[in-house]
């Protein structure tokens, strides 16, 4: 090689090196930058599928309450040795939670049970029933919910999505 081949090569090195080295570090930045992206909207949806689960967590812990509130509230109706004004006391909490929290709560067997024990309770105080179809209709409404609520939580378990 002689002495301008080798110049012109040494120039086109020098040249070329930096160049060489910018677009490595532009590249460098340019995945370093989408990696970033990428993992930020992981976390993004990581975050959304924890907010969705709370929420989810949250209706199921209120419904859960307001079931355990209309079992105690047909239990006592159906099976306790109520005086006549603690009995009617507990039908006006009966029809609170009816036309109520258990309208937002209840599914559709446990809205059917509720109606029936409606119903059954309107039989009761014109004497048209007795205490042990009230008590049968109260088992009812407490084996809905009970069922309803277990559905929900094995549903969101195996990862049902509603």
């Amino acid at each position: 090689m002689n002495e301008e081949t080798h110049r012109k090569w040494d120039i086109g090195l020098k040249v070329a090196a930096p160049i060489v080295t910018v677009l490595g570090l532009l590249i460098g930045v340019w995945q370093y930058t989408h990696e970033q992206k990428e993992q930020l909207v992981r976390q993004y949806k990581l975050i959304a599928e924890n907010d969705r689960l709370e929420f989810k967590r949250r209706l199921w812990e209120k419904q859960l309450d307001t079931y355990l509130n209309i079992s105690n509230i047909v239990g006592k109706i159906a099976g306790g040795d109520l005086t006549e004004k603690e009995f009617k006391e507990s039908i006006d909490q009966f029809n609170t939670a009816y036309w109520g929290a258990m309208i937002y709560a209840e599914d559709a067997a446990v809205e059917k049970a509720m109606i029936d024990f409606n119903l059954e309770i309107q039989d009761y105080l014109n004497k048209e029933s007795d205490k042990t179809r009230l008590k049968q209709r109260a088992l009812a409404v407490v084996q809905a919910c009970k069922q309803s609520s277990r559905n929900q939580w094995f549903a969101e378990q195996i990862g049902g999505k509603e």
